[in-house]
């Protein structure tokens, strides 16, 4: 089984906007990143959602 690797990656690491109450979760520049890749070819997206920054106030 051939496996096929890309040369270039794009990271996306985000964290859900809220715009609005109604907006929360929604909203992401995901697409736009994938559509870059695609254009680009030979690049590979990954993405991770975080919801918590993790500082202590």
């Amino acid at each position: 089984m051939s496996r096929y690797l890309s040369r270039r990656a794009i990271v996306v690491l985000e964290s859900p906007w809220e715009l609005d109450e109604t907006d929360s979760n929604r909203t992401s520049v995901l697409p736009f990143v994938e559509g870059i890749g695609k254009l680009t070819g030979d690049t590979a997206v990954h993405y991770a959602n975080f919801y918590d920054n993790g500082f202590v106030q």
